[in-house]
């Protein structure tokens, strides 16, 4: 009976943890769970200085709420057909699907995978 007891206890306080570094100012509710949040500053984008702060904390402002939010993700690269960049036909499909050819290899890959650039 007495061991239950403990054990109740412990989970709360271990909930109370969570909970007040998931409540602590400038900090968002999705730092208390497993993930990558950016915790991006509560302030009002129609200031300078808010949106000052809201930009160098790698955040952006929603122009429907005001508010500073995390960026959207980038979009996923674009699906590259299975084909040699060695032929006519081949490199034609490529860059129209929006890839290019890596030079090491011929093969149609997504822009930024080729030879380790950005492009």
């Amino acid at each position: 009976m007495q061991r239950q007891s403990l054990v109740r206890l412990a989970a709360v306080l271990l909930l109370a943890g969570v909970l007040s570094v998931a409540l602590t100012p400038g900090r968002t509710l999705a730092l208390a769970t497993i993930g990558t949040a950016t915790a991006c500053p509560s302030v009002s984008c129609l200031t300078e200085t808010g949106y000052n702060r809201c930009v160098s904390a790698g955040c952006t402002c929603d122009p429907k709420y005001d508010t500073c939010v995390p960026p959207p993700p980038p979009p996923p690269p674009p699906s590259c057909p299975a084909v040699s960049c060695l032929t006519e036909t081949g490199y034609n499909q490529c860059v129209a699907a929006g890839c290019g050819c890596d030079p090491k290899t011929d093969a149609c890959v997504p822009k930024k995978v080729i030879s380790g650039t950005t492009y």
